[in-house]
């Protein structure tokens, strides 16, 4: 599942990279008659493949707002390589060259217990500014259970 949205004279792939193994920002100039120039290749980490049912993209303005899960391993030995981080894409880049783009202050746990056997996820909204000339992204999270829907009483529920 690809998707193309527009801002101003940006205009912007979205999708999944299964041999990169996260989403990717393909940015292109477009000029007043149509032609297009690439401007460069964003990676975005995230666990899951790019569908409708786990993703959502949407722009408001210049500003691209993206719906990201993480499955979280709490076993798994380098937790910081799971969090929300961007790296500018070329092929000789380096897992070194991503950066986090979500302060701790902006990682949220929900209320309710966690159970590892049911799964954790870290949901994680990703904001980025195509009206900057360099992409800007920054990311907020909310720790919680693996599903993406809530029952009436606000509680998370399997998904």
């Amino acid at each position: 599942m690809t998707k193309m949205l527009v801002a101003g004279n940006t205009v912007a792939v979205i999708g999944y990279s299964y041999v990169r193994g996260g989403t990717e920002l393909g940015l292109f100039n477009i000029d007043e008659a149509g032609q297009l120039s690439y401007r460069a290749t964003y990676h975005l980490r995230s666990s899951d493949y790019y569908s409708l049912r786990n993703y959502a993209s949407r722009l408001i303005g210049s500003q691209l707002i993206l719906y990201a899960p993480f499955a979280v391993n709490l076993w798994h030995i380098d937790l910081a390589a799971r969090l929300p981080a961007m790296r500018c894409w070329h092929p000789a880049a380096k897992p070194a060259d991503f950066k986090r783009i979500a302060d701790a202050t902006r990682i949220y746990r929900t209320d309710q217990a966690l159970n590892p056997q049911e799964g954790i996820t870290l949901h994680s909204i990703v904001r980025c500014d195509f009206a900057q000339p360099e992409l800007d992204c920054r990311s907020s999270a909310v720790l919680g259970p693996a599903g993406r829907f809530m029952s009436p009483a606000g509680r998370c529920m399997g998904g």
